[in-house]
Parts: structure tokens; sequence; C-alpha cells
């Protein structure tokens, strides 16, 4: 996305009653607005099904905003799962 306006990040899955819960925060990279998080109301059976989902619909959501197409691809070293500078 070369002029992407918008961005997000993934939270920490939380165990919840058996089952685990996510969140992702939408992130304006040109000034004016605001972070915003995102709850998904959906309880997932793993941690790795419930990043895997926030981050498949997170990127729905930040390339519409951004005009564009999702285009699903990994994690590059920099963005690893809650490093140093996480996106994921």
């Amino acid at each position: 996305m070369e002029n992407a306006k918008w961005d997000f990040q993934i939270e920490r899955p939380f165990h919840d009653n058996g089952s685990w819960r996510i969140a992702y925060t939408l992130i304006p990279l040109a000034g004016g607005a605001e972070q915003e998080r995102i709850a998904i109301d959906e309880r997932y059976s793993s941690a790795q099904i419930a990043i895997d989902e926030a981050t498949r619909l997170a990127q729905i959501h930040v390339a519409d905003l951004n005009g564009d197409t999702a285009a699903f691809e990994k994690p590059t070293e920099t963005e690893v799962p809650f490093g140093k500078n996480p996106r994921f």
C-alpha cells in the first residue's frame, strides 16, 4: 500500500472462560484521526486461531479504509508477533 493512511496492530489474545478473545487497533498514519480499538465479538478455540482471524479481519478493514485490496502477506522480520515493532 503505497499511499496508506491506516495500519493496524493486533493485541495479545486473552483467555476467557475456556476460549480465546482478541482485538486489533486501527492506527492512522496521517494526522487528524485517532486510533480506534476494534474488539472482535467471537470466541476462538486457540490463541493462534484468534491471531490469524484478527489479522485477516484487520487486513481487510485497513485495505478498505485505504481504498485498496487486502494482500494477506505474512509479517516481515520487523513485524514478528509481539516483537519490538509489532504489527501483528
